[in-house]
């Protein structure tokens, strides 16, 4: 697809977006839930966008400059033709639009960034080294898992060449990377904490300190001469120590054999257990062999609904949140509210004193929603056995460390304890593992609610 077509497709999903807010700005009202949902699905699927029509216009720019030096007639992205060093018009500055502007490019050897949750690893991570005549999109991950399985490599010659000889640290054959960082790409998107903005690191180690903010600096203003009031304590550190995320996956070695969509399933299959989990852990995980979750970070912001909780009546205990955020100096559109798939639907459901649905106030539209079923429901607060929580904050401040290495195994069992199957069905498991840990860089900008029953 040319560049043209898809900043075309980009500016419909944009355009989308503006309908429904205009919509309601028409009928002078606040998004709905389900409006906000997609208004922010639609903006975010824009800016994924942005990284294929950046590769395209790469690929169209090699082109255009081979046409210059070989006097050969070429059409450009704009529909522009050139004939040798004659250009019959102007090309337009990509530059000029703020949606195909990129701030960063491929990470530097050394170089430590937070990768942003709209970048793909795989188009920040330096180029892999590849055997020579294996390129990167030439490999599956359907034809890797079969010749593992089966020892027999027809059809997957790439796939054999590009895999690391011997086993990972963990044990497992360390798949190739340009199949491993599509594998993280693709559990990052499933992962709630990522789509409400928390960063990615990159790890090449087991451990890495980040920078943090415990505090915030002091600005006096002082006379010539003066001794300058130092802010003692603002800035310190936080070390990520990879931990072992592992999922598997029931398969037999008949649809090993026979389903051509096989990578594409058990890829879908792990990537959605690794990023459920991945939620839990950043939301609640209480370490040392998992992740410190948001909540379990002794400085964090935190707001109960009283000492055996309280189902919601209203938006009140949110606006009483937001505004301590506010008071950290965040701002409004860079807040997200992480909740249950429950509150989220008790939400929809209040209602004020006649019975209609009750009226959102204005914070509500300027912060982005997002729901996952790793908040549980059924936690004790008190007497109350069908607690849960929500989380609200700028998730920015969230850094996820991840090695960018992923290690598979397939395991013979004699019968899953679950569906009983043994070795008369030849089935198998598929085991895949990476290594995570996540740290706050700065405690401030979190609040997690507490204690919110279900509704009577």
């Amino acid at each position: 697809m040319k560049s043209t077509e898809l900043k075309q497709k980009r500016a419909k999903l944009i355009e989308e977006a503006r309908e429904i807010d205009r919509k309601a700005t028409a009928e002078r009202r606040v998004l709905h839930a389900d409006e906000r949902r997609k208004f922010d699905q639609l903006l975010t699927d824009a800016q994924l966008l942005n990284a294929d029509i950046e590769t395209e216009e790469r690929s169209e720019a090699a082109e255009r400059e081979e046409a210059l030096r070989n006097g050969v007639t070429i059409a450009d992205s704009d529909g522009y033709y050139h004939l040798g060093r004659e250009r019959r018009a102007p090309q337009r500055d990509r530059f000029a639009d703020p949606y195909a502007a990129r701030l960063s490019g491929r990470l530097k050897p050394g170089e430590v960034r937070a990768i942003r949750a709209n970048e793909r690893l795989a188009d920040v991570l330096p180029p892999p080294e590849l055997p020579s005549g294996v390129r990167a999109e030439d490999l599956d991950f359907g034809r890797l898992i079969r010749g593992l399985a089966s020892g027999d490599w027809a059809g997957a010659e790439a796939e054999r060449r590009a895999m690391q000889e011997g086993v990972g640290p963990l044990g497992g054959f360390l798949v190739p990377q340009p199949l491993a960082v599509d594998f993280i790409d693709l559990a990052r998107a499933r992962t709630v904490v990522f789509q409400a903005g928390a960063r990615t690191v990159p790890m090449t180690s087991a451990t890495l300190k980040m920078a943090t903010l415990t505090g915030d600096v002091t600005v006096s203003n002082v006379l010539e001469g003066a001794v300058i009031p130092s802010s003692d304590g603002a800035i310190g550190a936080r070390e990520l120590n990879a931990k072992t995320l592992a999922a598997a996956t029931p398969i037999t070695e008949e649809l090993l054999q026979d389903a051509p969509n096989v990578g594409d399933i058990l890829r879908r299959s792990i990537t959605e257990q690794m990023a459920l989990q991945l939620d839990r852990q950043c939301l609640r995980g209480v370490g040392p062999a998992e992740i410190i979750g948001l909540r379990n970070w002794p400085s964090i912001g935190k707001k109960d609904l009283g000492t055996n909780g309280a189902a919601l009546a209203g938006y009140e205990d949110f606006a009483e949140a937001f505004t301590q955020i506010l008071q950290a100096n965040v701002a409004p559109d860079n807040i997200s509210l992480i909740r249950s798939a429950r509150e989220h639907g008790e939400i929809n459901k209040m209602k004020d004193t006649t019975g209609q649905p009750l009226a959102a106030p204005p914070f509500w539209a300027e912060i982005r929603h997002f729901w996952t079923s790793a908040i549980p429901t059924n936690l004790s607060w008190g007497t109350a056995t069908d607690a849960s929580e929500a989380y609200l904050g700028d998730f920015r401040s969230l850094i996820v460390g991840m090695r960018t290495q992923l290690q598979i195994e397939l395991l013979d069992q004699a019968a899953h304890p679950t569906t009983g199957l043994g070795p008369f069905t030849r089935h198998r498991h598929l085991k895949a593992t990476m290594r995570v840990d996540a740290v706050v860089a700065r405690d401030l900008d979190f609040v997690v609610i507490e204690g919110i029953k279900a509704q009577p």
